[in-house]
Parts: C-alpha cells; sequence; structure tokens
C-alpha cells in the first residue's frame, strides 16, 4: 500500500501543461532480475535509445539488490546476490589448460558445493537449477568455449553414482526437493492462495493441524477432491501420541537417527543396475585423468 500511494504522489501533476516534460515507466524488476541475461537486458536498452542516466540506475535496481532471512519474525541480517556468481568462477577457469578429470574435479568441489551451500536454506527456482547444469555440462565437455552441444554424454546419465557406470556426480536438481506427504507434489505450486481458501485451509497451517481440525468438503474442481481424498486417507493413517523425533530413512524399511547425504541421495535416485567394470576403473590409487578416459571407452 506504501509503493501505491508512493506512486500516486509521484505522478500527482504530469497531465499538467504547466509542468515541464516528463513520463512513468512501469518495471517488472523481480522479472529482470530472475529470468533475463543481465546484459542482454541492458543492451536492448541501450539500442532502443534510452538515455545513459536512465540504464544506469535500472542496472543498480538489479545488480545491487540485497536479501534477508526472517527467522521467528524477524530479519536476520542481508547477503547480496550472486545470480551471476556460477558463470564468473567457471570463467575464471577457462584461461587453464585442463584435462576432463580436471574440469571434473572443479565442478564437483566449487560448482556443486557452492550450490549445496544455498539449497541447503532455499528452494532454487528450477530455470536456475537448469542454467547451472548447462554450464557445468559446457564447461565439461567443451572447457572454455562452453558449448552444450559437444556433450559425449547427456547430463542426467553423468549424475549416476559411479557403480551404476557413471562419474558420481550429485544432480542437483535431485538435492533440489522438498518434503512430501502426498504424491500430488507441491500443493501451493498448484492451487495457489485461492486454493487454500476454497479448501478452508490456513495457508500456513501443519499437517497436524489439518488432520486435527479439517472437514472435508466437496468441490466443483476435481483437483481439490483430490487433495481431500488425500488429507482423508492421511487421517486414517492415524497420528501417534508420542513424542515426535526426527529419523531418517537409510534404507527402505531402515531409520536412523543420524543424517547422511549419500544414503539420502541413493534413495533419492532411481536405482539402475550395477556394472561390474567401474571397480577396474575408480580403484584406489587411480588416476583421475587416465580413469576418465577408459569410463569415456567405456
Amino acid at each position: 500500500m506504501e509503493n501505491v500511494l508512493l506512486a500516486s504522489e509521484l505522478v500527482k501533476n504530469y497531465h499538467k501543461d504547466t509542468v515541464s516534460a516528463r513520463c512513468a515507466v512501469k518495471i517488472d524488476i523481480s522479472k529482470a532480475f530472475d529470468s533475463v541475461q543481465w546484459h542482454f537486458l541492458l543492451s536492448t536498452l541501450k539500442v532502443l535509445g534510452f538515455p545513459e542516466r536512465f540504464i544506469h540506475w535500472l542496472k543498480l535496481c538489479f545488480t545491487t539488490a540485497s536479501f534477508s532471512v526472517q527467522v521467528n519474525g524477524e530479519l536476520v541480517g542481508f547477503f547480496r546476490s550472486t545470480r551471476e556468481k556460477t558463470r564468473s568462477r567457471i570463467s575464471c577457469w577457462t584461461a587453464r589448460h585442463l584435462s576432463f578429470a580436471g574440469r571434473l574435479q572443479l565442478i564437483v568441489s566449487v560448482i556443486h558445493s557452492l550450490t549445496n551451500f544455498w539449497i541447503s536454506a532455499f528452494r532454487l527456482p528450477k530455470k536456475c537449477i537448469e542454467e547451472i547444469d548447462k554450464l557445468c555440462v559446457s564447461f565439461l565437455w567443451s572447457g572454455p568455449e562452453l558449448n552444450p552441444k559437444k556433450a559425449k554424454v547427456i547430463w542426467k546419465d553423468v549424475c549416476k553414482p559411479k557403480e551404476e557406470g557413471s562419474l558420481g556426480l550429485r544432480s542437483i536438481s535431485e538435492a533440489n526437493k522438498y518434503d512430501k506427504w502426498s504424491s500430488l507434489g507441491r500443493l501451493f505450486d498448484i492451487i495457489g492462495p485461492r486454493g487454500s481458501i476454497d479448501l478452508g485451509i490456513p495457508i500456513h497451517s501443519t499437517m497436524e493441524t489439518v488432520l486435527a481440525t479439517h472437514r472435508t468438503r466437496t468441490h466443483q474442481v476435481e483437483f481439490l477432491n483430490e487433495i481431500e481424498e488425500a488429507i482423508t486417507s492421511q487421517h486414517l493413517k492415524g497420528m501417534s501420541a508420542e513424542e515426535d523425533m526426527v529419523l531418517w530413512q537409510q534404507k527402505i524399511d531402515k531409520f536412523k537417527a543420524r543424517f547422511t547425504s549419500k544414503e539420502t541421495w541413493r534413495l533419492i535416485l532411481e536405482e539402475q543396475p550395477r556394472v561390474e567394470w567401474y571397480k577396474g576403473i575408480w580403484f584406489t590409487h587411480n588416476t583421475p585423468k587416465y580413469a576418465f578416459m577408459v569410463w569415456l571407452a567405456a
């Protein structure tokens, strides 16, 4: 509301003949920040003849943005945007003469480590993950050219365990997932805030609250009825009166209090047949450069 009032105050006298020539431009800064390559946006504005000062103002809007995390209702610190950080890190490696194995090691130790740090706190947008994967596959197979068309093996097959005949990379998209209580997926992405109203469930409700207080309704929209059925099914399973405790699934029917990313990753993956020859390539004390080439030939 404050932004609307401020905008109204700024354009209050624009229609009068007594003021100097001026205009107002509505800009979707969020789209410019998230969806468009910044250098493309700035170049387009220059071609269209916008003044340098105006372009500079826009550049400041999306290159100096800061973010904060809200904990218990309070903002805790601020951090700057790092949208181009992955590309800039890869660019600084392009002058080096690296083998396939060298590039693979940099992807694992730098790019994936950096990305895993962020996804431990946030769920990254799908487009962001796709862009990072595209940069990684381009760097692995073409080096300085960053040409994705030179890939010898598709990225999905690269991101599998070594026992299944791959390189053992962990897919970022697999790690960038959320907990789910049903097979319907993340409901808010599908039904939006309006769906919460139609279901009669407050948007910040927990599953415990829903199961304890929600009354089943019949809806004209079929998907909302599917959600009602899923809630009913979950309710029939019952809730334990014991104190909740955190357990991490290690195998199909085995749970432990200790979390390991390796076991969790294996559970997320679709299991593929094992290959026996991987032991002859990825043995202890192998030479990474030659091991990669043998794997490629296999």
